[in-house]
């Protein structure tokens, strides 16, 4: 394993993830902005359902692919051309699935409108991801990262144009449709002009295989999302659109960072599938490695949300949407847990583990759903993200403990209570003076400040060091010195 361009594809990812997230951040506020409450809160559920129909038309084909083709470049052509059939298929259905649905549900004509275009949108997206696959297997994350800032531009402008032209909610939708397609087109000329070209193919012995992989792993990556999209349902059922939108506000700032979170541990898959046939050692190694990391990087953009949720909503969103603030700090604590559990994650399809992956999301579905029930009812938002908070604090202790039962020497514990415990240092001076932000200018100053504290306190309590950076950089582990 060349952990240099690990490193790098990993650097490369995260600028990527970085910028498309500004971008993406900006588009949702100008349509905050644009739409009301009421109608932000309808077009987030629009959102919401579309992501869960795309996830399940892509069923986990799409990481079972990255992981494939990086184990069997020989062949590649051959099992992606079999991919693409089944992807069709799965595409053709679906579409008489939505019509059929379309003819039975009878909304106001704009969220019918809406509905088409969003659920064209996720199949586009499908296409697209699978496409992405290829690039990824090659472990080109650069070229990854390039189309994902494009698109994202792309969105913004479609976005801009609905707005402008006053298209209402149905033309935000038809922007996310343009924009998908064009996604979808981009990574298809990639691959054609690059990789491979892969004509369909009918192989109904890989098409077995694939289901059979991808079933337990889709079901499992269904589950999770409908873990972090249940708060949301149950909003709209128990609290109304008004509180949906508040929520929403809150969620969707946290999503980026989410959505970004794994795309950036996305890069470790590839990489990850071929040390669990080749070294086990290292591949423990690295996992370790990345879950520190992780850690480290969770507090970072987490803990930033917790001290300055409040202020942040204010500023961005509109006084209207101050009752988010508490949600959104409470949906920042509960990144400093969901962003290593998104390395175990790829730990689990690594391994050939979709079984046990399944099982988690099953556990955390049940967890979101629980104390959403208990809680929604009497605290609308809040009680969402108390439960989004608790939920992705158990699901990261039961992946730990599986792998530490299953002998993956797992070091988690220790820099996530160091982490924590700084956090909750800078929240006691910083939230004592948090009223007197009241500009852009005096949030981003203080939040430079805190960031820069926050930094100087990770390196003194040695959870990462300069040293270690520059012995990964140097292409060895990060713990290697102390072995010798």
């Amino acid at each position: 394993m060349n952990q240099n361009r690990l490193l790098r594809n990993s650097v490369v990812l995260a600028g990527g993830v970085i910028v498309g997230g500004l971008l993406l951040f900006t588009t949702l506020v100008i349509i905050a902005r644009y739409l009301t409450v009421q109608r932000f809160g309808q077009f987030s559920i629009a959102v919401t359902l579309a992501a869960v129909f795309q996830l399940f038309a892509d069923g986990g084909i799409a990481n079972i692919t990255v992981r494939d083709l990086a184990r069997n470049q020989e062949s590649r052509a051959r099992l992606f051309g079999s991919t693409l059939l089944l992807a069709w298929c799965i595409t053709l259905v679906l579409a008489g699935v939505v019509a059929s649905v379309m003819l039975w549900w009878d909304p106001e004509p704009a969220l019918r409108i809406t509905g088409w275009a969003m659920a064209a949108a996720a199949l586009a997206g499908l296409h697209g991801s699978l496409h992405a696959a290829v690039v990824r297997s090659n472990d080109d994350m650069g070229a990854v990262a390039l189309i994902g800032i494009l698109h994202k531009l792309l969105l913004l402008a479609l976005v801009s144009v609905a707005i402008a032209a006053n298209g209402g909610i149905e033309g935000i939708a038809f922007a996310h449709l343009g924009a998908n397609i064009m996604l979808w087109q981009g990574f298809s000329t990639l691959v054609r002009l690059r990789y491979l070209r892969a004509p369909l193919a009918f192989d109904l012995t890989h098409l077995r295989y694939l289901v059979g992989a991808a079933v337990p792993l889709g079901f499992g990556l269904v589950l999770r999302r409908m873990t972090t999209y249940t708060g949301t349902i149950l909003l709209a059922i128990m609290a109304g659109a008004v509180a949906l939108g508040y929520f929403n506000a809150a969620y969707r700032t946290v999503q980026m960072i989410e959505v970004g979170t794994v795309a950036l541990t996305g890069a470790l898959l590839p990489t990850f599938s071929r040390l669990a046939v080749q070294d086990r050692v290292q591949l423990n190694r690295l996992c370790n490695d990345s879950i520190r990391l992780m850690v480290v990087l969770g507090g970072t953009v987490g803990g930033q949300l917790v001290l300055f949720g409040t202020p942040l909503v204010k500023i961005v969103f509109g006084a209207q949407y101050a009752p988010a603030g508490p949600a959104l700090e409470l949906l920042g604590a509960a990144l400093l847990f969901l962003m290593p559990s998104a390395v175990m994650q790829a730990m689990f399809q690594a391994i050939d583990r979709q079984d046990v992956y399944l099982k988690l999301a099953f556990f955390g579905l049940c967890c979101m759903a629980i104390m959403g029930v208990v809680l929604i009812p009497s605290h609308a938002a809040i009680g969402a993200a108390i439960a989004a908070l608790v939920t992705e604090i158990l699901l990261l202790l039961a992946g730990a403990l599986y792998l530490v039962r299953e002998g993956w020497g797992l070091r988690l514990l220790k820099p996530l209570a160091r982490v924590l415990a700084i956090v909750a240092l800078l929240a006691v001076p910083i939230w004592a003076g948090r009223s007197w932000i009241e500009s852009a200018y005096v949030l981003l100053i203080t939040a430079l400040i805190s960031l820069a504290a926050y930094i100087s306190m990770i390196l003194f309590a040695g959870i990462i060091t300069p040293k270690e950076f520059r012995s990964l950089w140097m292409n060895r582990p990060l713990r290697e010195k102390q072995s010798k």
